[in-house]
């Protein structure tokens, strides 16, 4: 479980620094269970619904 985690983390982390809209990561570590990440809260939209507002008003997701 862990290195499926860590690679989430990672492609989240490559995803931010290119400008998409998903969670900052604000805490990564290791427990017994294996690898873990917190992200910080974007509120109660989806990404999902945030991106289809966005195509839907400027054609582009911001």
């Amino acid at each position: 479980m862990g290195a499926e985690v860590r690679t989430e983390a990672d492609f989240q982390r490559m995803l931010t620094h290119q400008g998409f809209p998903v969670p900052r990561i604000v805490e990564t570590g290791r427990e017994r269970e294996g690898f873990f990440f917190v992200e910080r809260s974007v509120g109660t939209e989806s990404l999902h619904d945030v991106a289809i507002r966005d195509t839907e008003e400027t054609g582009t997701v911001h």
